[in-house]
């Protein structure tokens, strides 16, 4: 008998599916990665994980937070997931969010130059390698 995904699992391995399928092989894609805290030295899930494939020092670890809510992603939202990004080491990270983010979530993220609020629709031009040439 085969089990029965719930909503959010089945839109965070969507987001992992479409982001594993445009990657170059020198990423590694993982879905709901678990990684221990540097700073909480608790072990936090991240709904997608991107590190090169052959860096052991993660220097460019990239974090994706799917979130499929039913309202907009607001400036708490954007603040604990850069919380998270801290803990884990990310260097960058994105939060897709299909219903939109308020403006106070926006502006909160153009602080930050390392996240970006990422629409579900615009994982297709999703491109990792881009990321430290637009610095």
């Amino acid at each position: 008998m085969s089990r029965e995904f719930p909503e959010w699992e089945k839109y965070e391995r969507l987001v992992a599916q479409l982001i594993a399928n445009q990657v170059s092989t020198e990423y590694c894609v993982t879905p709901n990665a678990s990684i221990t805290g540097k700073i909480s030295s608790r072990k936090r899930q991240v709904d997608v994980l991107i590190d090169f494939r052959h860096d052991t020092d993660n220097r460019n670890r990239i974090i994706i937070d799917a979130k499929v809510k039913k309202r907009r992603i607001d400036v708490n939202g954007v603040e604990a997931f850069l919380g998270l990004m801290e803990d884990v080491g990310a260097t960058h990270g994105y939060l897709v969010c299909p219903n939109g983010y308020t403006k106070s979530a926006e502006r909160r993220a153009q602080e930050v130059v390392s996240l970006r609020l990422l629409p579900l629709d615009r994982l297709e031009d999703f491109d990792p390698s881009r990321i430290n040439k637009n610095k």
